[in-house]
């Protein structure tokens, strides 16, 4: 998906929440960044913005909140059958994310 796509996408849904303009996030989190397997990986930064962030753009907090949260309780889960540490830190990183917006909130 590319900038533009993701700007398409985020402009064609509606939200009332307080997410971020698509553009605003591409200028905070730029492609110059270093990729990570656990903090910005490869896959997930196609076109200058983590897939992450355009998914709060085009549904909003609340949804990417629940997202976090199940997806750190996937890499809870599978951690011992799959990548082990590499997951856990993976786990963290989601959870970390959902604190960080629940904080927000206060």
């Amino acid at each position: 998906m590319t900038v533009e796509d993701a700007y398409a996408l985020c402009h064609a849904a509606s939200h009332t929440d307080n997410t971020p303009d698509i553009r605003e996030v591409v200028e905070k989190y730029g492609e110059d960044a270093k990729a990570d397997p656990v903090n910005r990986p490869a896959h997930y930064t196609s076109g200058g913005i983590e897939c992450i962030d355009a998914m709060q753009a085009a549904f909003g907090d609340e949804a990417v909140k629940d997202f976090c949260l199940c997806n750190a309780f996937k890499y809870l889960w599978r951690h011992r059958q799959k990548n082990g540490v590499e997951d856990l830190k993976k786990a963290r990183w989601y959870l970390n994310r959902l604190i960080t917006a629940m904080e927000a909130e206060e």
